[in-house]
């Protein structure tokens, strides 16, 4: 009678391994996920479909003075002011439908109470085909939008100035084309404004002229 190869008891069985293979895998899956999540800039979220917090990232503390645990099974309305709730929710809303909402800009509060403008990407989360959730990140905008409205009031006054200074301003790049042109050319030298944009430098401004205004900007180069 032949003898059956026997297993030894303490060898995992083929289920157990590939368990064990899996569960590590999603161990270290999730600890990459923290290591992103823990160092961008961006605060990461999740949300119910009703507007629950579910998921908040650490960095939320740094930036806005929430813990985490403190926001988390909280509604959105806690860091909304009143006045976007209207907003976030058709937002939420949309997402929830299925629909990606991308550079959302919506006013937030921090622990404080001090408002932020932040831009929000949110997606639809699903399980099974279902959404079941929204996540997204949002970022603070605050000082962009800050530097962008000075640098449009800033072209304004700029604008104001050229368009009414009794002189021709013009701008031109490295090439010596014309990228800006002040209306009063039309006045002094009887060119529209367009007709002087389309020419080369040499050609709106007598020989002298030019020569003075290529030695300025060798000069301006050489510093």
């Amino acid at each position: 009678m032949s003898k059956k190869e026997k297993v030894p008891s303490n060898a995992p069985s083929p289920d157990i391994t590939e368990y064990k293979q899996a569960e590590e895998a999603l161990k270290e899956s999730e600890e990459k996920f923290k290591t992103i999540v823990d160092n961008i800039y961006d605060v990461v979220f999740q949300l119910s479909p009703l507007g629950i917090i579910r998921y908040v990232s650490p960095k939320v503390e740094e930036l806005y003075g929430y813990k985490p645990e403190d926001l988390i099974g909280k509604h959105l309305k806690k860091t909304t002011p009143a006045s976007e709730l209207p907003k976030v929710l058709k937002a939420l809303k949309s997402v929830s439908s299925g629909k990606i909402i991308k550079s959302l800009e919506i006013n937030q509060l921090d622990a404080t109470g001090k408002i932020f403008l932040m831009e929000i990407n949110v997606t639809p989360v699903r399980k099974d085909g279902k959404i079941i959730a929204v996540q997204g990140v949002m970022r603070d905008i605050t000082e962009r939008k800050r530097i962008e409205g000075a640098l449009r009031e800033s072209e304004r006054r700029y604008r104001l100035l050229a368009e009414n200074a009794e002189d021709v301003i013009w701008t031109v790049d490295m090439n010596m084309r014309p990228t800006y042109m002040s209306p009063s050319i039309t006045r002094l030298l009887g060119y529209s404004v367009e007709e002087a944009m389309a020419k080369p430098m040499e050609a709106v401004y007598t020989p002298a002229s030019f020569e003075t205004a290529m030695k300025v900007l060798a000069e301006e180069l050489a510093i």
